[in-house]
């Protein structure tokens, strides 16, 4: 069983060496060919197969057939350093794509006019002669696939489409994800922020601002483990230091942290506490319980006391006086006669629509004055509500109200709006019988 499985592991270091060397060979063969490429496009009058590829490129992508060179190499150096199978003729023809896409985005950018259809084979063929020629540097791929988009969806849509499409494409040909894309992006920002920051920080910042920012450095740069041992030493100097003192005396050799209580897990650091080390903990204890009761004795005194003066100060509260508030201008105005006229106005409105019924009290209010009316027996209640338009016309008023029944009574308010309208002053309120007699002290005055 032990010499077949290393047969098999042999079988497959083969396999992979063998896998390796395919990869760099195919590799080698694009970046050999991508230069080859460059070179017919770079150089004039080195040969008739030259001639030839460069008339075909540079016609159908113009100057942009340089991205086709420069695509190879990079996907073949690519494919020397990966594990991935490589195909040449696959990645020939993403080159090809690829220059294709971008011709397109270009010729989008830089070509004023998309007449393609007027007359497609002149069209076609400028193209290819301009790209030969380098008049055109999007070759007539780049017009005919940026046209055809322009006479689809517009300009505006067309360029957002192919950049987009060129984008992803350069993603996927390189197979890079948009993660390394922004990380990669993000690492270029960070270096040059820092290059600025740091040549600012040489040209302005003085001597003691570098020295600190030297320390911190220096400070970020120590491994966790030194800094554990530094604490663990400062620690040991504590202890230390509290030992040599009175060990009864808890407040004249205890140091506080305020900030922070740290206990000791003796049983992890691999010992038992001595003696001296328990009654320091002992008083230790004693001590921050004794700091805590009396701080919840102090915040219950000043509860009670606050409390004391809170009551002190409701027992001897006095109300302001009544001179404060404005008194009442002028008397009041109450006209009996013209009541009374709109009360027997209001009871022949009701007569000629055929309801009997007689005004039984009058109650006079600042802005209002309502009337009660007891309707005949058979009147129904209802048809005096809607005559309130007929009875706001026949009175000349702007409107009326109409309360049917008036709770706790046997009649129908009809309120009518007064001719002038009275101010109620607050102090009048306060000054009322009602107000002063109230049995509540909740009781409250609204104007």
């Amino acid at each position: 069983m032990g010499r077949k499985r290393k047969s098999s592991t042999r079988g497959r270091t083969r396999k992979s060496n063998q896998k390796n060397f395919t990869n760099d060979m195919l590799g080698g063969v694009l970046v050999v060919f991508g230069l080859i490429l460059f070179v017919f496009l770079k150089f004039e009058n080195i040969g008739a197969l030259a001639e030839f590829f460069k008339y075909i490129l540079m016609g159908l992508f113009g100057y942009m057939s340089y991205l086709l060179p420069l695509t190879l190499i990079i996907v073949g150096v690519r494919a020397i350093y990966s594990d991935e199978k490589t195909k040449i003729s696959s990645d020939i023809l993403k080159g090809v794509y690829l220059t294709g896409i971008i011709a397109a985005t270009v010729a989008v950018f830089a070509n004023n006019t998309f007449n393609i259809f007027d007359n497609f084979v002149k069209y076609i063929v400028d193209g290819f002669n301009n790209g030969v020629a380098g008049t055109n540097i999007a070759g007539m791929i780049g017009i005919l696939v940026s046209s055809l988009l322009v006479s689809c969806i517009g300009v505006i849509a067309s360029r957002i489409v192919l950049v987009f499409v060129s984008l992803i494409s350069l993603l996927c040909v390189f197979k890079i994800s948009f993660k390394q894309l922004f990380y990669a992006i993000y690492n270029v920002y960070a270096y040059i922020y820092n290059a600025i920051v740091s040549i600012i920080d040489i040209l302005f910042g003085s001597d003691d601002e570098a020295e600190v920012e030297f320390e911190d450095q220096k400070e970020q740069k120590l491994s966790k483990r030194q800094r554990a041992k530094l604490e663990k030493e400062q620690k040991e100097l504590a202890l230390r230091m509290k030992e040599k003192g009175n060990p009864n005396n808890v407040d004249e050799n205890l140091e506080i942290d305020k900030t922070e209580q740290v206990e000791f897990d003796f049983n992890k650091l691999g010992g038992k506490p001595s003696e001296k080390e328990i009654q320091a903990k002992q008083q230790r204890d004693e001590f921050f319980q004794k700091q805590k009761e009396q701080k919840e004795d102090k915040s219950v005194k000043e509860v009670l006391t606050l409390d004391h003066t809170k009551h002190v100060e409701v027992d001897n509260y006095e109300f302001p006086s009544l001179d404060l508030l404005g008194k009442p201008k002028g008397g009041e105005t109450f006209d009996k006669k013209a009541i009374h006229d709109t009360a027997v106005k209001l009871q022949k409105t009701l007569a000629s629509f055929g309801v009997e019924a007689k005004v039984t009290n009058i109650t006079k209010g600042p802005t209002v004055t309502r009337y009660e009316l007891t309707p005949s027996t058979g009147v129904k209640v209802s048809k005096i509500v809607n005559l309130s338009d007929d009875i706001a016309l026949n009175l000349a008023a702007k409107s009326i109200r109409i309360e049917a029944p008036i709770p706790g009574k046997a009649a129908v308010g009809i309120e009518v709006p007064n001719s002038v309208s009275e101010s109620v002053f607050l102090r009048e309120v306060i000054e009322s019988d009602e107000f002063q007699n109230h049995k509540s002290k909740l009781a409250f005055a609204l104007r």
